[in-house]
């Protein structure tokens, strides 16, 4: 019974280290079927997301653009109302001096051209103050 029961305790443990050979043959199989499905599942899903981005990106670039134009079309009567409100205000302080230094300029050159007795002196005073009147409102340097 020694013999028999010897043959079949190896056959019991060579058919157990069969199965477990077999199962870790198995187990690594699946995985590597698995991490293969796996790659070739995430570069279809990545595929898609990108041809998804693509089909969208002109729509979010129209999207973008058009409530870009709506703002500064909604915006433009604002923006020109205070830059005429501006122009206007800077005007109305603006002339009045522009009207003094005229005045004072042509009176000087009424004087000087009366006083000199000379006409081209009282053209060249003239030029000169409306030069200087010129330069002062533009912020350059008074050449008096």
């Amino acid at each position: 019974m020694s013999s028999i029961m010897t043959t079949a305790l190896v056959a019991v443990v060579s058919s157990l280290l069969t199965v477990v050979v077999l199962v870790v043959v198995g187990r690594r199989g699946l995985e590597r079927k698995l991490a293969a499905a796996g790659d070739e599942l995430a570069a279809k899903v990545r595929t898609a997301v990108e041809e998804g981005a693509e089909a969208v990106v002109p729509k979010i670039r129209a999207a973008v653009g058009s409530g870009l134009d709506d703002s500064v079309a909604s915006a433009l009567p604002t923006v020109r109302n205070e830059v005429a409100a501006g122009v206007r205000d800077g005007a109305e302080s603006v002339v009045p001096a522009i009207r003094d230094e005229v005045r004072k300029g042509v009176e000087e050159a009424i004087a000087a051209a009366v006083t000199g007795g000379m006409v081209s002196k009282a053209g060249e005073e003239l030029a000169r103050k409306g030069t200087s009147v010129l330069n002062r409102l533009l912020g350059g340097t008074d050449e008096r």
